[in-house]
């Protein structure tokens, strides 16, 4: 159920663009006129929600993961430390 109201003032030219393609489509010009902004918004929400990499940095990524970890002196006392803190509260 649609319930919520969302409004905009546009030119002439723009009315009339969109009252042209909506009825080439056989919708009306609301219809349209949210068909099309919905769809923008997801586009655009998408392509702020998605990391896109070449396939060169997406393998050598996998690559690394694959690999056994490596004992890191500098995190393992840092870690000890966090620990000790912890203990003492």
């Amino acid at each position: 159920m649609r319930t919520a109201r969302f409004e905009f003032r546009l030119g002439p030219d723009a009315k009339e663009h969109i009252e042209a393609a909506a009825d080439l489509v056989e919708e009306s010009a609301s219809d349209f006129a949210r068909r099309a902004a919905v769809e923008r918004a997801e586009r655009v929400l998408r392509a702020h929600q998605t990391t896109v990499v070449p396939s060169t940095y997406f393998s050598e990524l996998l690559a690394a993961l694959d690999q056994p970890a490596e004992r890191n002196e500098t995190l393992t006392r840092a870690a000890g430390r966090a620990r000790d803190l912890i203990k003492r509260k």
